[in-house]
């Protein structure tokens, strides 16, 4: 048996988001009782504001019912979105970072897993100019030379691409291009197999230029439209199992089934 990881995304936790909290507790009775060698949330923690402390403290309480090893990543309500159109003109800061980094631990990490190395990045640090966003690209080139070529999964909010990674459309729904290009030169001859993402709340598996994309559905709600962006994946509540073994991947989706009924909201950037 290989390494047995579960990717969960976009819980919007808060004081204010009972509803939220109902597909987080299906997610953790499921994994409590699964007990995979990890667990990543691949962002949007909170509710929605970056700056609320209260929800920071109801996401963090809610992720301590988990009984087996946990990581997380930030996204967009977590720390602030990405220029150009941040979204609720809410943009990262290295304040906001900061308090992430309090009550989460590291918002970008690394560990072996079994033959793999599995590591989480902050994808909203991409084109903010600030000094951890050049930290974090020395710290993947030096991560990329040390894994040599054990097969590496990143995980991290924002999808890399909607179709290739060579399209250069910009779209709230995914990372910059330019955002892209700098990170698979930071990787350099690393040995890419498999790119884990959310933010989209819907689950998507695809590849490109021999990587593995995958987007984990949320746990919390679905959005019905993105600003017109339609992505083209499926739309329900769950999460994410991989089994990494050998250099081989697989990948499992396993719906939620929302006890309150649909809850679908329009997403904008602002």
């Amino acid at each position: 048996m290989g390494f047995r990881l579960s990717q969960v995304s976009d819980t919007h936790l808060g004081a204010r988001a009972p509803e939220c909290a109902l597909g987080w507790a299906g997610a953790v009775d499921y994994l409590n009782r699964l007990r995979p060698d990890l667990v990543v949330n691949t962002g949007d923690l909170v509710s929605l504001d970056p700056d609320d402390e209260a929800d920071r403290r109801v996401a963090r309480a809610l992720h301590g019912r988990l009984r087996v090893p946990w990581r997380v990543v930030p996204g967009n309500h977590d720390v602030g979105d990405t220029p150009p159109a941040p979204w609720g003109g809410k943009q990262v800061t290295e304040e906001r970072r900061q308090r992430f980094r309090a009550t989460w631990g590291p918002d970008f990490w690394a560990l072996s897993a079994g033959d793999w190395v599995v590591a989480g990045l902050n994808s909203l640090l991409f084109g903010t100019g600030l000094d951890a966003e050049a930290e974090q690209w020395e710290w993947l080139a030096g991560l990329a030379s040390r894994a040599g070529r054990r097969p590496l999964a990143l995980f991290f909010h924002k999808p890399l691409c909607l179709r290739s990674l060579d399209e250069q459309e910009v779209s709230p729904l995914t990372v910059t291009p330019l955002g892209r290009r700098r990170l698979l030169s930071a990787l350099g001859g690393a040995n890419l197999r498999l790119v884990a993402c959310g933010h989209v709340h819907e689950h998507r598996v695809w590849s490109s230029g021999g990587v593995l994309m995958v987007w984990a559905p949320a746990t919390s709600y679905l959005v019905e439209v993105w600003d017109g962006h339609r992505s083209g994946g499926q739309k329900l509540l769950g999460l994410v199992d991989y089994e990494l073994c050998g250099r081989a991947v697989s990948v499992r989706l396993v719906p939620l089934a929302p006890c309150w009924g649909p809850w679908v909201r329009s997403e904008r950037a602002s």
